[in-house]
Order: C-alpha cells, then structure tokens, then sequence
C-alpha cells in the first residue's frame, strides 16, 4: 500500500487515493460527465498501476502520478476526459509558473496552492513585508508564521506557572532587556527544525511580561521566565501555535487587515479602527489632527463624532472672530489622510459622524455632494430618539447650538430625512445611524453613558456639593477651566465614607455619612425632557427623565419616582478639611461675618448706609453681638436707635459698606456666597438668619416662617451640609410680614398662605449643638456605630419641559450630591474616546462539507471548534497589540472588546440551496450569528476563569444578569441555552465586554475568495482585466454547480456578465439555481434590511452591510428603507443605489434590473412584507406599483464617477459601505 508521496518541492506529504479520484471527477465534469463513480473506478486503476510500479519503499512523484492518470483515461477510451485532464494538468502548472513569480522566490507549494492567484497579488502588493527596494522578504508561509508567533506569546505568559490571576505577588525589579540581542534565540521545536521569535516579537512578550508584573501577577522574574524559554519549558505551546497558523492557512479564519500587516513588524499596530475624541477648542482639533496621522501611520481607520463643534458663523469668544462649523474641521483630517499612508500600505479611512440636532447637519449632509470633497470620509448621520418622536407625531425639531445648549432654529424631521435620502440617492453618502437601536442592549451604558452621544441628567440651576461649596451645574462646567473645554474634570463630594451615628433622646439612632472626596468630570448635554420631584419634605430636584436617584429599593429612573422614598445626603462638611472658600477679595469669611449677613437678609438693608433690624422683644445678647462685630472686626462706629417698633442699628462706614454690599451678590435668593464659604460662615449665616426671624420656638422644633418657599428651599440645602434635616410646610391662613425700604423703613403686608420650614426632634439637637453661638449645657450628642438611613418620599413627579442639561461622571462612586439628593451619575464619558476594533472573521464557506454519499452538509461542529480558537486569537491580540496612543491602549485594555465575525455566508447558502432571502435564508442568518455569539461568549466566561475579567467589568450590567444582544430578551429565538451561559458569566464574569461583530471584509475575504461579510454575492460572474488581457472571474460555488450541471462554458459565463452578473431571466439556467443563486441587486431592498436585522438580533456589536437598490430607486424607497432599518432594530443603514458612485457598476439597463427584481419576487416568497405591516410600516412601493400596473416607476440618477487609486479602474462595487475594486482588489474598507 502507497503512504506517502514525494511533492514539487521535495517535502514528502501523506498519499490521498482521494485527491486522485477528485482530480478526474473535475475533468469529467468539465466535459458534461455527472458519473462520479466512473471517476472512482478510473481512480482505482491509476492507485493500482502505480502500486505495480513502485519498487518496495519507493516513493512516487506527483508527476509521476499525473502522467498515469492521462495513461488510465486514454487506455478507457475517455479521450474527452483525457484532454480535459491535460489541459486542466497545464493550466495548473502554468498558475503554478504564475504564483511562482509572483512570490519572488517565496514560493512554498504547503502554503501557496491553497491561494488562488488573485489572493496572492494581493498578498504580494499589500500584505506580505518588502525590504527598502521593494522586493518580497516573506512569503504567505513567513506572513503566517509571524502572526501566529506573536498571538502566541500571551499564552505563555498567562500560563499557571508563570501567572497569578489574583496579583498577590510581590511586584519584581523591572529589568533591562535589549530583543534584538535575542532575536533568533527562543522559539519551537518543529517537526522540520525551529521556528524563532524576532526582534519585534520579543519586544511585545517583554512588554506584556513588564504590564502584568506590574499588576503584581508574575510568580517569576524575567530572567527566570527567559532560563524557561531557553529550556524549552514552554514547547507544548507549539500546539496553540499551529492552531492559530493553521487557522489561517486552512482559510478558516483571518485577522483584521493591520493585523497581517504588522504583527511581528516594526509598527506592531493590530487593530483597525478607533475612535476619537473631539472638543470645541482649537487645542483639541489640533490634537485630534495629530492623533488622526499616528493612526494612518500604523495602519488604522478613526471614527470621529464632530457634534460638540459649534456651528458656522457662531462667535469665537477669544478671537472675536466668527466660528468655520464642523464640516471645516473634517478638511484637516481630510487633509491629513491624503498626506499619511496607513502603514505605508493603503490611505488612511475617516468616518465622520454629524449628531441629527447640530445647526450645520444640512452642510454636512451635502458635504460630499461635489465631486473630489472628502473622498478619504464615509459620513454618517446619528439620530436621536427625540428626532423619531417629532417625526412620527409631525412636531418641529430643534437644532441646538453645542457651544450654549439654545436651540437656534427649529426644523421639519420629514425634510430633514428627506434630505439624507436624496444625498445617498445621489452619491451613496450619508449613511445613517440610529442611536437609541446602538445603546439599548449596552452594557455599559449605565457606568459609561451612551456609545456615540451623552446622556442627560440634572439641570443647570441644580446645587452639586464640592469642596469648594454646593456650586450650580452650569458654573461647574467653568471651574477652573481655563481652556473652556467641553467637559471639565473637577472634584466633588460623595456620602460614601465610614457613618457618624448619634443617640436620639428616645434612645433611636440617627446617623450622618462621613463625606469623602473624589475626581468627577461635566459635560453638557443640551436640551432634553425633563422632571421635577417634589419630596414631601420640601426639597426639590429637574432632572432628565431617565436620570437615575437612590430609593430604599436601589436606583430608580426620575420619571418613575413617584410614591418612591428617595435617599437624602445626610452628611457634615465640618468632617472635610478646608471645605468652601476662607476669604473672597481679601475679606476674611468667619462665623462673625456670616452672622452679620445671615442677620442683613432677614432683617436688614444697605443703601448709602448699613442698618439693622431688631424686634422689640429680642433677646439683648443679640443686639450686642451685632454691634460688638462692627466695632472689633471692623473698627466701625455703630448709631442704635430705639423705639416702641424695636431697635435700629445703623453703620455709616463706605468700606464696611462696600464689603457687605459685594457679599450680598445673588444669583437667586440667598447671596451667592453662603454656599461657597466655609462651614463656620455659612454656620453664623444660619444662626443670623434664623435668630432675626424671630420665631417661638419650642422645646422639640425650631422654626423659620416666609412667604417664599424657594427662600426655604435654599436654607434647607445649607442645614443639609451639616446632617440637619427639615421639612418645608405650606400654610393655608393669613399672616403679615414685614420688608424694608432703602431707606430703612419697615413696611408690612399680609399673606394669604405663607410656608414653614420645621426643624425637630433628632435634628433640632444637632442644630443647637452645631449652629447656636452658646454651648448646650446638658451633656453633647454621643456618637455610636450604627445608622438609621434618611429616605423621603417623593409626593409628585411633573413635567417640566426642555432644558439644558447637564451630565456627570465620577468613576469608582457612580453617585453625586444634587440638591441634597443622591443621584447615579449618567456616565464615565460623553463618548467611548479613544477605543480601538479588534476584528477577525471566519470563513463561513470552509465549514460547508460533503458526506461519504456526496450530500453537502454544514459542519456546526468545525464552526464550534473554529470559534474558539478565533476567539482566542483575538483575546490575544489586544495583548500583544502595540497601540499607537497610550489613552488608546488604556481605553481598550478597560473593555477588551473584540469583533469576531464572519464571511463567505452567501457561497456558504449557495452550497446548502438555501437563497438568501427565503425563510429558510432568514433562519440560517440567525443560526449562524447566534451560534457565533453564544460560543464566543463562552469562551470568554472559560478565559475569564483562567485570566481574569475586563478591568470595568464590575461597572456593567453583566453584573445584574444583563447581555448586550436583543435575542437574549426574545427566548421563543433561542437555540442555545442562554440562561446557562447567563448564569455562568454572573458566577465566574466575562473576559471581554463585546465579543461580535460583522465588519466588512473587502480584503480579507479576498484571500479565500468567497462573498464579504453578511453581503449577498455581488455578481456571479464578471470580466477580470489584468494587464496581459481578461478573463471571467466566477464565484466559487457557482462555478462548482455549474460544472456539476455540465454548464460551464465561456458563452454561458459571458451571457451572466452581461446581465450584470445575475443568471435571473436566463432561461438557460435551471429554475432550482436561479432561486438559489441570488446577488445583490435580484434582492428587494426591504429583504436586503431583514437580513442584517435579524443577524444583529444576535450581534453584540454593530453590523456592517450595504442595502443594494438598482438605478430605477427612488428617494422615497430610500426613506422608506430607512424607517423600516430603524423599526426593525438595525443599529444603522449605508444605502449604495446602482450607478450613482460609478458607471462600472451598470451591468445592464434598468429594464434588465427590473426583470431581475421581478424574477426573484416571483421564485422567492418570504414574510417580510407582513413583519413590515406589523411594525405599522406601509407596503414597498415596488410591490404596490407591480400589483398595479405589472411595472416599477423609476428615477433617473447621475452617474458620478470615481476610480480605484491603485490601478485607475472605474469598475467599482460597493458592499458593506465601503468600495472594492474588481480589477486589482483594492478596498477602502477599514479592516479589509
């Protein structure tokens, strides 16, 4: 029996008796032969010969193989078979000769005839390292290799030897270490030899080591982890080596493109995209600018959201000069993406993204509108829920300016969408994106705010407690900050210190929270919805609708509050060292100055001259008091005068004058400065206020009586500071009360109804303890350990309406201080800035396999077994990436999100006779995502156990048994069994917080060449123009089922390419293949959005794919697909309409388009016209218009032109929102 076979290259592989008989099965088929075991029987007798020829321990030769096979056909009369054979032998060898030269000397028959030549032009010209004269320094074996070697370095170093997970181990001595010294030296035993890390490589494994040592996680040093290298201590993971290479070379799998660029390289970037942060100064432009080139330069894509920019012809404060808007801005990364090559490889991609409220969403829809603006920029539109609520209730919506938060100008949403319509109707630009669909399943949402936008919370007048006093929102946004930046980092005081507990007199008690102080940041937001909750106590808070405040039940949004009992901050600011301001303007704030003030707003007035108020009952200590002040503090000469009415005190002295005067500033009732003075002013200010109010009090409550009640509301917010509650009461009777003139004279009115606030029982106590200027005489409040919490119930919830908002992040506490109330802060950024993609994808099409009978079947266990190594790789990856920013590696170490998606699903439907757009296509879509996220996810649970959570991992919604994908919430969906993996992530946590996400792959797919993405295959067959003439290019598959049928010839192929690449309306083709063989334009749009939806049910991230329409669509289908996207879940929507970005892509007249549409309505019945009834969405125009004249009504585009850059050709195709070049491969995907 033959075992082995001696190959081209001399390796010495395996014999397949199999490979033989495949060979002649494809000659027989390419002359109409369907007669498979005539192939085997023939196969038989080429295995039998040469077993006759072989002298015992001989080894054949391929060659000598293949000449048998001609010598078998021709002896069995098949001269057809034979000639097909030969001339299938010579064209081998000639691609063979091809692939040969074009690998320059790199050509290993293990690797390289797995690629079709297409894939290795490609590889030649963009992905394989060259030296300084361009020529090749690695071939498709070497790329692999190097990838794999690095994605293989974080397994040695999480291994149980080396690692401790829990990073209980003493911190080791960082050491010097210089890889290129070592380069060649530490590697794996293989079975030809050794295969070594490079200089590049060990730099990565050293720097991981040095991250994880400092995290107190490394058992050894790292020279004792090097003496293991060196003994071979770590060779059984050469296994997971071969896994990740093999992986690869088994076309099962591939990285995103920086990936195969840079791994083991010089760059040493990995990742395709990146988010970036932008604000409304000139410093951060710039910055942006700068951070924008050093991503292009390592070979990524940025995504920028320009919303916080003000608009055109805003004002520029510091210039005096006039704002240029957003869409100037995007001119300069534009600028600088023309200049920086990615990488040296390809130029840099932008997706520029234009909040729908911005004054200049109009400009910047049209941004693109004229040929050669912005060509490096895919832009998009982010709208907002509110824009869906004007819309659908036919209100105007307002554009806001960023810079103020005012609306500017309202706007019709109907006109609006329109607009977008009309421009991606043109030129395939806007696409859109819906920003509640993104941030309904996130995970983070609650810690971090919404991904792409900010999230609303207290409004501008609403008190915050800082140390530097209870300061309005809106002023916070200024506080030392001086660049005027759109968000400001500061400092505030939370409740969440060690509780101060005191004995009441019934022997209960009662407790303040030592306050602690910690970092924060502010932002606005801009007008949104809000509420007012009015506490049965008195106290007041707006807030946004969906803000969040503490109940006795946990944290409860403001718009559900009512009848809940909310938390009240009981703390004491005399715990916090050097709280509130000591002095303002060189006048010293004491309790002495307070008490002047606190007794001026009361019962006092300043005109040319200061005077003071007594009743005539008052006690006299007070009156002395008062005059004793002016006389010490201020060396002032006091006048009294004394009558039946009471006493005047008068002081006639400029300076004290002007010093009370400047004290006295407000911005609402009391002076601005007793809530940004110190605990002993603002206590004096208390005792004066409250002792000239002259109430009788008694033995349990302490009064303060007004006719205002938002006097009351502000003094109960300063008794707050020192753990002193009390209740505002309303009273329903007449009362006078008294004001004075600038002349000193006291007037009085009556009241109606007039307001109490009520200071007693427990409370009282501490008021006298803390507030009164003599001692208790009986013993002081002792303290305890225990607490009695302080929650209030809120009486009512009312709307209040638009208001500029205002949110806050204070990371590590998640809570703040607002009007005394405890409140969940919205988020830890407006924007998740400065996190990068790392993506791969799996080749759906290498999972399709046959059984022993030839029947074709998808092998969910390899697509099981696939998962987890892609998984790992890509865990691996962030790693081993060598980020070229460090906010970006801190940023995306937090979350370890990673984005495994997959390819090849259309050639993958095409094997199983599934078409796309069936019911049987919908189901298989959502199998295949939920199967890939499902395992993904589990396998981050098993990694979490080995190597830990994300660091922010305690912040998500995973902890409340949340999981960032819609299918999770629809169990009749389920396959799997999610609540199992639910229960296990609660147990154990999660490695990455998203795992999924389907990305266009231009590029990669090419490598395997099958269908990109989610996408339907584009075109069956076109012509490929190559520098030495043309040939058909065929999709695989079909090219597979057509020799199948007999049916593969060059007229056949030429007749499909004519049709725009469709074999609908060709009779020709048998009903059974047009049914299945379906491209992107035979799809109606509204199957198109149905695809992608029911996909990202099951995706934790977002989903990138094109909505084909042929030229005859008009704008009103656009907008009608971009409802139906935004109520059917999609995250967002690029529509690409035929002919309007290039006319390469007319393959045939609109009535041929049309044909084609109406075939495949005809063939394929599925239910998405009824799911669209019952989302309240009306019938498609095309069905309506077929129903009723048998005919489409079409709409004329401008056939706008744009060229491949790398070889000038016009023949484009658009898939996934991004360009592919039929003729040399280039795409302008970001990970492609």
């Amino acid at each position: 029996m033959i075992e082995l076979i001696r190959k081209r290259d001399g390796r010495i592989v395996k014999f397949e008796k199999s490979k033989i008989i495949e060979a002649i099965w494809k000659a027989l088929q390419a002359v109409g032969g369907k007669d498979r075991k005539l192939a085997e029987k023939l196969g038989n007798e080429v295995v039998s010969l040469l077993e006759k020829q072989l002298k015992p321990g001989e080894i054949p030769h391929v060659e000598q193989v293949q000449d048998l096979v001609e010598q078998v056909l021709v002896k069995s009369g098949s001269y057809e078979v034979a000639k097909a054979y030969i001339t299938y032998r010579k064209k081998k060898e000639e691609i063979r000769n091809e692939k040969i030269a074009i690998l320059q000397g790199f050509y290993e028959e293990e690797v390289a005839k797995k690629f079709s030549l297409n894939a290795l032009r490609l590889m030649a010209s963009r992905y394989l390292l060259k030296n300084e004269e361009g020529r090749l320094i690695e071939g498709p074996k070497q790329m692999f290799e190097r990838v794999a070697l690095l994605v293989v370095i974080p397994d040695l170093l999480y291994d149980e030897r080396v690692f401790d997970k829990e990073g209980k181990q003493e911190i080791k001595v960082k050491e010097l270490f210089e890889p290129e010294k070592y380069e060649g030296k530490f590697g794996f035993r293989t079975e030809n030899g050794f295969i070594s890390w490079n200089r590049y490589h060990l730099e990565r494994m050293k720097y991981l080591y040095d991250e994880l040592n400092s995290q107190g996680k490394m058992k050894v040093s790292w020279s004792e982890f090097l003496r293991m290298l060196e003994n071979g201590e770590f060779q059984g993971y050469y296994k997971n080596f071969k896994e990740y290479f093999d992986l690869m070379v088994s076309k099962k799998f591939l990285p995103n493109s920086p990936t195969l660029f840079n791994a083991g390289a010089r760059l040493g970037q990995l990742s395709a995209c990146f988010v970036i942060g932008i604000e409304d100064d000139m410093s951060s432009i710039m910055e942006a600018a700068k951070d924008a080139a050093i991503i292009f330069k390592s070979g990524g894509g940025i995504g920028i959201n320009y919303s916080k920019l003000r608009p055109e012809g805003d004002i520029v404060a510091s210039t005096s000069g006039i704002a240029s808007g957003p869409v100037s801005f995007m001119k300069i990364i534009d600028v600088v993406t023309d200049v920086v090559k990615q990488g040296g490889k390809r130029r840099g991609a932008n997706m520029g993204i234009l909040e729908s409220w911005h004054p200049d969403i109009l400009k910047f829809i049209h941004s693109k509108e004229r040929e050669g603006q912005f060509e490096n920029f895919n832009i998009s539109v982010m709208i907002d829920e509110h824009f869906w609520k004007c819309y659908e209730n036919g209100e105007k919506y307002p554009l806001v300016n960023p810079r103020n938060e005012k609306v500017v100008e309202y706007i019709e949403p109907k006109f609006l969408l329109n607009e977008i319509a009309a421009l991606a109707w043109r030129s395939g630009d806007p696409g859109v994106l819906f920003l509640d669909n993104i941030n309904k399943r996130n995970v983070q949402k609650e810690s971090r705010g919404l991904i792409r936008a900010t999230n609303p919370c207290v409004t501008g007048d609403t008190r915050i407690l800082t140390p530097y006093g209870l300061l309005r929102a809106e002023s916070l946004m200024y506080l030392n900050n001086k660049d005027g930046a759109g968000k400001n980092v500061l400092r505030i005081i939370v409740d969440c210190g060690e509780e101060i507990v005191y004995t009441k007199a019934n022997e209960r008690v009662a407790s303040v929270n030592s306050p602690i102080i910690t970092k924060a940041e502010v932002w606005k937001v801009g007008f949104k919805p809000t509420v007012r909750l009015i506490l049965e106590n008195g106290m007041e808070i707006e807030v946004s609708e969906d803000h969040k405040i503490l109940t006795e039940n946990g944290w409860v949004k403001a718009k559900y509050a009512e009848g809940k009992r909310v938390k009240i901050a009981m703390i004491d600011v005399d715990e916090i060292e050097n709280y509130g301001l000591k002095e303002v303007e060189g006048i010293e704030l004491d309790r002495n100055l307070g008490f002047l003030l606190g007794w001026l707003v009361e019962s006092g007035c300043i005109s040319e001259r200061i005077f003071f108020y007594f009743e005539p009952n008052v006690d006299k200590s007070y009156l002395d008091y008062v005059i004793t002040i002016f006389e010490k503090k201020f060396n002032a000469k006091v006048e009294k005068v004394e009558n039946e009415n009471g006493v005047w005190v008068y002081v006639n002295d400029s300076y004290v004058t002007e010093v009370l005067r400047k004290l006295m500033r407000k911005k609402t009732i009391l002076p601005e400065i007793v809530f940004v003075a110190n605990s002993d002013f603002v206590k004096g200010f208390l005792l004066g206020l409250f002792l000239s109010n002259c109430q009788k009090n008694s033995k349990s409550t302490i009064k303060f009586v007004a006719p205002r009640k938002d006097l009351l509301k502000e003094i109960q917010l300063l008794l707050n500071l020192f753990g002193i509650f009390s209740e505002i009461h309303e009273i329903s009777r007449k009362r006078r009360f008294a004001y004075f003139t600038i002349k000193g004279e006291r007037k009085e009115y009556e009241s109606n109804i007039y307001f109490e606030l009520v200071v007693k029982d427990y409370s009282k106590r501490v008021f006298e303890e803390k507030i009164k200027i003599v001692e208790r005489k009986n013993e002081k409040i002792s303290k305890r350990l225990k607490a009695d919490k302080c929650f209030v119930k809120v009486s009512r919830v009312e709307y209040v309406g638009e208001k500029i908002v205002y949110d806050f992040s204070v990371p590590g506490f998640n809570r703040y201080i607002s009007n005394g109330i405890i409140s969940h802060n919205c988020g830890e950024q407006p924007l998740y800035e400065y996190e990068s993609c790392n993506l791969g994808s799996i080749n759906l099409y290498a999972m399709i396999k046959f059984d022993e009978s030839g029947n074709v079947y998808f092998d969910w266990e390899d697509y099981k077994k696939t998962i987890e190594i892609a998984y790992k790789f890509l865990d691996n990856v962030i790693d081993v990436n060598k980020y070229p920013i460090e906010k970006i590696e801190k940023a995306s170490k937090n979350v370890r999100r990673i984005g495994l998606g997959y390819m090849g699903l259309a050639d993958a439907m095409f094997a199983l006779g599934i078409p796309y757009n069936s019911e049987e296509g919908f189901e298989f879509i959502q199998k295949i995502s939920e199967f890939l996220t499902y395992f993904a996810m589990y396998y981050s649970v098993e990694r979490a156990k080995e190597r830990g959570v994300f660091p922010i991992y305690e912040e998500t919604a995973y902890k409340k048994g949340e999981i960032p994908i819609e299918g999770f919430y629809h169990k009749e969906l389920w396959r799997l069994d999610w609540e199992d993996l639910k229960q296990k992530i609660l147990k154990y946590g999660i490695r990455n917080v998203e795992v999924t996400t389907i990305a266009p792959t231009g590029s990669i797919s090419m490598f395997f060449d099958v269908s990109s993405g989610i996408e339907p295959q584009f075109s069956l067959v076109f012509e490929k123009r190559v520098t030495v003439g043309s040939f058909f290019y065929t999709d695989i598959e079909f090219e597979r089922q057509l020799k199948k049928e007999g049916l593969y010839n060059d007229t056949i192929l030429k007749k499909i390419a004519e049709n725009g690449g469709s074999v609908q309306g060709l009779q020709e083709i048998p009903e059974n293949m047009r049914k299945v063989f379906v491209t992107a334009l035979d799809i109606p749009w509204w199957d198109h959005v149905r695809a992608q939806a029911v996909a990202q049910l099951w995706i934790t991230n977002s989903i990138s794919k094109t909505i084909n329409l042929p030229s005859f669509a008009t704008v009103e289908d656009i907008l009608e697909a971009y409802i139906t996207a935004y109520k059917m879940g999609c995250k967002g929507v690029t529509i690409y309409r035929e002919g309007s970005k290039s006319r390469q892509v007319l393959y045939a007249p609109s009535k041929a388009e049309e044909k084609r549409i109406i075939e495949t309505l005809k063939l394929i019945q599925n239910d998405t016209v009824k799911i669209m009834r019952r989302l309240g969405l009306k019938e498609p125009r095309w069905i309506v218009e077929l129903r009723k004249n048998g005919k489409i009504l079409k709409e004329n585009g401008n056939n706008k032109i744009e060229r491949c850059p790398v070889c000038d050709s016009d023949r484009l195709i658009y898939q996934s929102g991004c360009a592919s070049c039929m003729d040399c491969g280039w795409s302008a995907c970001l990970i492609s």
